[in-house]
């Protein structure tokens, strides 16, 4: 491959906004992807087996009809207005195969409000083999109040049949922490004109049900009923616009009424259009901004971003490199096991789910030499990582909001530890500086409630970022204390050097 030259801090801003750029939930109406739906809303590339998914979503914040604008500072100090986020969302595709209406899709999902009070990630596996499809979800969960982080986790997991002439559902069981919950449905066809077909499908034990207006697989109206009679009818719609039918033929809108007098709106309904986004000289990729309207005002603003990749073959093609001058370079990147790596032995991405991580020293013969930018970040399960004495140089935010990491070991040539590393590692409480390292990087362990830090060797004045801890003069103390083990006080709310 080609090496492409790319400015390394333009890089890894734009990454990291765009992991934070995006949407908490699909939208509510109608809004179809390929997560958990018998429709695949992309279309393939039969040569590359590749396939349109979703990789970001960002949710905007609607004031009476009007997107809010938050006022910044640009790099020049002027003051711009930008579209505010109330909540974003990442996806990271593992697996994806679709053979018909068979299909496996294996991806994690975090998403986060704009405050940073809470955030989610979850791990998903779904898969459907002829009329059967399994579901399963791991879920963990941050929620921070007044500094206090809280963790908690769930699992659950639903298995459904499908009634073999209409497509809907004729059964499912959820399994989860709550219990375990097995809803039947009858189907009845009321309706068959013109190749569409109309359908009832009624829960079991429940007061409500469904007319669902289907044609060639696709659902076109669904109308709701409960004992009150007729609530909603919801009709789904391709976009108008040539570019999205073209590329995800099943991207799907709605628009809906409601009846009840009681309710507040009359009625809804979804626009959809492209947003200029450019590809990248790997990557095709595809933005759509989707408006959902209440009674003829704008109610939420939804951005999409879809990018076309096997992630069966390459997760991510390319990685961003440095030689340590201004400018980085694309590498390819290579799969080893859950290790994404480049030939000169740096690891970019790892898509494992176990707890207890041991990079390894070597892959297919050659040292691991160093951990990349956000190769480990957001990995929430993750407890407890070993980094191996070949390694040199731990990335920017390597490591960056691993929720359960509660140890760290660095190997003993690790001479660079990159800024935001470690940051907001809730759990991580304790560790251990090797006497190889020379250089931490600002706010490389912020948000960290760390008690106990031991320094094995001398880090000069400049070699510690701004911040590097977050922790009260921690750093002031070592550079006055050198070598040693510090410990924070409660009482004092200092950090004292042990003896």
């Amino acid at each position: 491959m080609k090496n492409k030259k790319a400015n390394v801090g333009s890089f890894a801003t734009a990454k990291l906004q765009a992991k934070r750029r995006s949407l908490l939930a699909i939208a509510v109406i109608g809004l179809m992807t390929v997560m958990g739906c018998s429709d695949d809303p992309g279309g393939d590339d039969d040569a590359n087996d590749e396939h349109w998914l979703i990789r970001y979503q960002s949710t905007y914040v609607v004031e009476d009809g009007i997107v809010k604008q938050n006022m910044v500072f640009d790099d020049e100090g002027k003051t711009v207005y930008i579209d505010a986020v109330s909540s974003s969302a990442f996806y990271t595709w593992i697996a994806y195969n679709r053979n018909g209406t068979d299909y496996e899709e294996k991806y994690t999902f975090s998403s986060s409000s704009n405050s940073g009070s809470s955030e989610s990630y979850s791990e998903h596996h779904n898969t459907r083999n002829g009329q059967t499809s399994l579901s399963t979800t791991e879920t963990i969960s941050r929620n921070a109040n007044q500094g206090v982080h809280t963790l908690s986790s769930t699992t659950s997991t639903t298995t459904a049949t499908y009634d073999p002439e209409s497509g809907l559902t004729s059964s499912s069981t959820m399994i989860s922490s709550a219990g375990t919950t097995t809803t039947y449905y009858t189907i009845d066809l009321l309706i068959d004109l013109d190749g569409a077909k109309t359908y009832k499908h009624t829960p079991l034990g429940n007061n409500w049900y469904n007319i669902i207006k289907i044609q060639d697989g696709r659902t076109l109206e669904t109308s709701y009923y409960n004992e009150s009679g007729l609530i909603s009818t919801t009709t789904y719609t391709q976009p108008d616009n040539a570019e999205i039918r073209s590329k995800l033929p099943n991207f799907t809108l709605s628009s809906a009424r409601y009846f009840p007098s009681s309710y507040s709106i009359r009625n809804s309904y979804q626009t959809a259009e492209v947003l200029p986004l450019e590809n990248l000289s790997y990557l095709e990729r595809l933005g759509i901004r989707v408006k959902t309207f209440y009674d003829g005002v704008l109610s939420s603003q939804t951005d999409y971003t879809y990018e076309k990749r096997n992630p069966n073959v390459n997760l991510n093609p390319v990685g961003i490199e440095s030689n340590g001058g201004e400018f980085g370079y694309e590498v390819e990147l290579k799969r080893w096991g859950d290790f994404w790596y480049s030939e000169n032995g740096i690891i970019h991405i790892w898509t494992g789910t176990e707890s207890n991580v041991v990079i390894p020293e070597q892959i297919n013969g050659k040292p691991v030499t160093g951990i990349a930018w956000g190769a480990f970040e957001r990995r929430y399960k993750l407890v407890s990582v070993t980094i191996p004495n070949s390694v040199t140089s731990i990335g920017g935010s390597a490591f960056g909001s691993c929720w359960s990491l509660a140890s760290v070991t660095i190997g003993n040539s690790v001479t660079s530890i990159g800024q935001n590393a470690f940051s907001r590692c809730i759990s991580l409480t304790s560790v251990t500086i090797p006497n190889s390292v020379t250089s931490i990087g600002q706010m490389a362990f912020w948000d960290c409630p760390l008690t106990s830090v031991t320094f094995q060797g001398t880090i000069p004045p400049d070699g510690i970022g701004n911040t590097a801890f977050d922790n009260y003069g921690l750093e002031g103390k070592y550079l006055e204390g050198g070598v040693g083990t510090y410990t924070w006080d409660d009482d004092t709310r200092t950090w004292m050097k042990q003896d």
